[in-house]
């Protein structure tokens, strides 16, 4: 630099990136996110754990002192950081900003064959869902089981270590849960 004078050096700032929904939030590289969530509910709490999910994915989220409970339905804009856990996208920070929420939204479920969820194991992972007359194929262990529905055959984990799932190998059960792939 030649001469007298003020130099002001200015950082350019990254441009922003909205990204519409959870399903797109999952298809991005890991790191900090703004998300505009439309009707996402909190569909279920497990210590530092919580499930969201709005029409077209769901996600997990593991943020120490996070105060939501089930049934809460978020919109609006959000700012996320992500993080992998065992090869999936989760949130491990969430700032709600200008974000509302509102109390008392119905928790969603839904009805899948385990031929549907294998078939389309990514679109369900983390989501509500419940599959109906499957056979228990042996006893559980270890928090482990595996169910069987017309020839198609899943594995099932009780991620809840409080919970008391005491059913016999060849029992017809109705299993609700979260998928992880």
């Amino acid at each position: 630099l030649k001469g007298e004078g003020e130099v002001s050096i200015v950082a350019k700032e990254e441009p922003v990136v909205v990204v519409d929904g959870l399903a797109a939030l999952k298809a991005e590289a890991v790191g900090k996110h703004t998300v505009k969530l439309t009707d996402a509910i909190i569909t279920y709490i497990n210590g530092n754990n919580f499930y969201v999910q709005d029409a077209n994915a769901g996600i997990n989220g593991y943020v120490s002192g996070h105060t939501f409970t089930a049934g809460q339905k978020i919109n609006g804009e959000v700012v996320v950081t992500t993080s992998l856990y065992g090869g999936a996208v989760q949130i491990a920070a969430i700032e709600l900003g200008e974000a509302t929420v509102v109390e008392g939204a119905e928790v969603p479920c839904t009805e899948v064959t385990v031929a549907e969820l294998l078939a389309n194991g990514e679109k369900y992972t983390n989501m509500r869902l419940k599959v109906t007359n499957a056979t228990l194929t042996a006893p559980f262990e270890s928090r482990n089981g595996e169910i069987e529905q017309n020839g198609s055959t899943v594995a099932i984990y009780q991620k809840n270590k409080n919970a008391v799932f005491e059913v016999e190998a060849n029992s017809t059960v109705n299993v609700v849960g979260y998928p992880g792939f």
